[in-house]
């Protein structure tokens, strides 16, 4: 699902409550913006019944180039998790 369609599927669940699609726009974009900065201060984010988010150290490492088969340095870096709640594993089984 995209970034749009997502917002779309928010406004069309609260219209009866008369939201603007502007209002859910901004809602959407903020709570985005919340999860990134938490990531970027190397704090998880959790959310209950769905999953966590958080930000793990990856080592520097040699790695081989798939196509001339030559030893190449790969530097160390962070990555984003995302762990599933058990309540969500156990929906998608």
């Amino acid at each position: 699902m995209a970034h749009k369609e997502l917002i779309n599927k928010i406004y069309k669940d609260l219209q009866q409550h008369r939201i603007p699609k502007k209002a859910v726009e901004e809602m959407v974009g903020e709570i985005f913006c919340y999860i990134e900065k938490k990531l970027i201060q190397q704090q998880s984010f959790s959310i209950n019944s769905f999953g966590r988010w958080y930000t793990k150290a990856i080592q520097e490492k040699t790695g081989c180039h798939p196509t001339t088969q030559e030893p190449i340095y790969i530097p160390a870096c962070k990555k984003v998790v995302f762990k599933p709640s058990t309540n969500l594993t156990q929906k998608l089984k």
